[in-house]
């Protein structure tokens, strides 16, 4: 009995070393990027200015906001 138990423990250990073996270690290469590269790539954003807090500029925008809505 005590065979078995060594010998299942030996396979498991075998096994073990030779996943450990085939993973891949991560990790990035920070030689690809750039001195002015983002690592997050190119993101950008096309969104629009905002419109004062308060003032007839903000009222503008509510009123345009709400056209759209109904539009939509």
């Amino acid at each position: 009995m005590s065979k078995a138990i060594t010998k299942a423990c030996v396979g498991g250990a075998i096994a073990l070393a030779a996943w450990l073996g085939a993973v891949a270690p991560a990790g990035a290469d920070p030689s690809s990027y750039g001195a002015d590269h983002s690592q997050f790539g190119n993101l950008t954003c096309n969104c629009q200015p905002q419109a004062p807090l308060s003032g007839p500029a903000l009222t503008q925008e509510l009123n345009r906001g709400i056209r759209g809505g109904f539009a939509g």
